[in-house]
């Protein structure tokens, strides 16, 4: 919980960080999760923290910095990422924000103690606040630039709850079916996105 506690802290605005701040909260939580997951659940978890980075990536990668203030202060004046062209820049944020939450449901497929994940509600909490990130970076119009503030107007706070909230109940119904090859081929077909993803925005 340490590393989403953290993640919470930049996520919210309560401490200025970059996208690799979230990264390496994700790490944290992603080492205590390999210590006791088993060799194939260590691995895909692993795997999967590396897709996320790029899938954070990309929104960095799109906005051109790598400020998680002004990314969602970009989104404050020009919309969320998703839906500001052109088209096929709309389109790499959908896919890039679509294979992150996948990535998460693998990633979450293996609960720290191995038991299932219904019964760890802090798991559970640990998905929401990686799919939070998703969400923030992709789908939050912002308000005023600020992280903070994003939850300040009725619109914001829906748009980026309902995000949120989707791409968790998402995340998890991957993760009851993404274990061994199953997990492996999702990470896959998301590690191609991702790199189709930061392409387009690469060339734009």
């Amino acid at each position: 919980m340490a590393g989403a506690v953290l993640m919470l802290g930049y996520l919210l605005g309560f401490v200025p960080g970059a996208v690799m701040s979230v990264v390496g909260g994700l790490g944290l939580i992603t080492f205590g999760r390999c210590i006791t997951a088993d060799a194939g659940g260590a691995a895909r978890a692993a795997t999967a923290l590396t897709i996320l980075a790029g899938a954070l990536g990309v929104a960095a990668l799109r906005w051109g910095t790598i400020s998680l203030q002004q990314i969602v202060g970009a989104q404050s004046v020009l919309g969320p990422s998703i839906t500001v062209g052109p088209n096929v820049a709309a389109g790499a944020a959908w896919g890039a924000l679509v294979a992150g939450v996948a990535a998460v449901g693998v990633w979450a497929a293996a609960p720290p103690s191995g038991s299932p994940l219904a019964r760890r509600p802090g798991h559970i909490l640990e998905v929401a606040v990686v799919v939070l990130a998703l969400s923030l970076v992709f789908a939050a119009p912002g308000a005023g630039g600020s992280l903070g503030s994003v939850g300040s107007a009725p619109l914001e706070w829906a748009i980026t709850l309902s995000v949120t909230v989707l791409g968790t109940a998402a995340a998890l119904l991957v993760a009851r079916h993404a274990v061994g090859r199953t997990g492996w081929v999702v990470l896959g077909l998301t590690a191609v996105v991702i790199l189709a993803a930061g392409g387009v925005v690469t060339t734009i």
